[in-house]
């Protein structure tokens, strides 16, 4: 259905006979970040980022990484 309403994206099938990086990586257990006791009052008082990347597969501009950014009040992406 996406490809009926997109123009680029690429056609997946449904089966694979290997298991990608971010599918192991995500097994890996990490360690949180210590909670700290300082909230903002408000949007945009404090923001969190986290980068993830190189991809193995780049995006359909050409990417090869993205950011993430979080508001600490509200918690939007």
């Amino acid at each position: 259905m996406l490809n009926e309403t997109v123009t680029g994206v690429l056609e997946l099938g449904t089966e694979h006979n290997d298991v990608c990086k971010g599918c192991i990586l995500r097994e890996y257990a990490k360690e949180n970040f210590p909670r700290s006791g300082n909230r903002t009052d408000g949007v945009v008082g404090l923001i969190h980022s986290d980068t993830c990347g190189l991809m193995s597969t780049r995006s359909l501009s050409g990417a090869e990484y993205f950011v993430a950014f979080i508001d600490d009040h509200s918690w939007k992406t």
